[in-house]
């Protein structure tokens, strides 16, 4: 027989497994945590145009050369 808190509690369904990345391109995200800086700042080196981006749905992917680049004119 089952208690009421299991009764009452919702189903959980596992979230869908989210579709890999294109090879080259990063998150904002990861980007952030690879360049360890805040994920607005690398928002800023986007718009400025130190970081290259594209829009793949509603995400926002970095390519791993600009990242590359960035580093290597920042050194």
């Amino acid at each position: 027989m089952r208690t009421i808190n299991q009764r009452d509690r919702p189903i959980r369904r596992p979230s869908p497994t989210p579709a890999p990345l294109p090879d080259g391109l990063v998150t904002i995200k990861e980007a952030a945590a690879f360049l360890r800086i805040n994920r607005v700042t690398v928002e800023r080196l986007i718009k400025n145009g130190a970081l290259e981006g594209t829009h793949v749905g509603r995400k926002h992917l970095i390519t791993r050369k600009s990242i590359d680049i960035y580093l290597a004119l920042s050194s």
